[in-house]
């Protein structure tokens, strides 16, 4: 039965036949390509730990980059959003506007293995992030990772990159204090419960002394594992040349 309502007034009217038809035979068609793909798929008759090996093989090993600079330009029949940014190109890009995401062509030719059929579905869910970097400026891994996909769960490794890690200039003070970004950066990542390396990415101009850097490595992870007792993050500092 189907109930409409309308107006304060509610009816009750019976499912056509044919809508039941439909949807049995879309149930029994499904079911027999996955009988199908079992028995003649030479992937999926593979044992499992070798299945298991070449999706980490196809999925694994890249740094994903996140945007999330963008300009939305819209009229009544369609709507384009664009990235505004430094011009350097990259390959591995998801855009974020809000909930929406992007991907680059690279991206979707990763993900292209998980919408073969359901069993390989089933069994690659959340390793593409398991397995891979995923990387940005301050503001766009935060938003990335509140996102309601509840795969990013299973990220372990991200990159940020900052202008700077610390409020004082010249020689820093003890005890270390972080700039806001970075603080609020490292507060958001307590979301991610199988994260296991963040690298910060500095200008080599920013690099401190060696006490300073053990100094602000204390913190950060003082600040990131606040509510994760029992965690152990691996955070290190990477530099480069502007």
């Amino acid at each position: 039965m189907v109930q409409f309502t309308c107006i304060g007034y509610t009816a009750m009217r019976r499912r056509p036949l044919w809508e039941d038809l439909m949807k049995g035979m879309r149930r029994l068609y499904n079911d027999n390509l996955t009988t199908e793909n079992q028995e003649q798929s030479t992937l999926l008759r593979l044992p499992g730990e070798l299945r298991t090996a070449i999706y980490e093989y196809a999925l694994g090993g890249q740094d994903i980059t996140i945007r999330k600079h963008l300009k939305t330009y819209q009229c009544k029949a369609f709507k384009i959003s664009y990235y505004v940014g430094p011009l350097n190109h990259v390959n591995h890009v998801i855009d974020i506007d809000g909930d929406e995401w992007s991907y680059s062509d690279d991206v979707s030719l990763l993900l292209a293995l998980q919408r073969t059929c359901r069993q390989i579905y089933q069994e690659t869910t959340g390793m593409w992030f398991a397995l891979n970097t995923f990387q940005g400026r301050a503001d766009a891994i935060p938003a990335f990772i509140t996102h309601p996909n509840t795969k990013i769960q299973h990220i372990q490794s991200v990159r940020l990159r900052f202008n700077a890690v610390t409020r004082q200039r010249g020689v820093p003070r003890v005890p270390v204090i972080l700039t806001s970004d970075l603080h609020d950066a490292l507060v958001s990542l307590r979301l991610l419960e199988r994260l296991k390396k963040i690298s910060i990415v500095l200008p080599r101009s920013e690099r401190p002394e060696r006490d300073t850097e053990e100094a602000i490595l204390a913190e950060m992870r003082r600040v990131l594992e606040l509510e994760r007792e029992g965690t152990r993050v691996q955070i290190t500092l990477e530099f480069f040349d502007r």
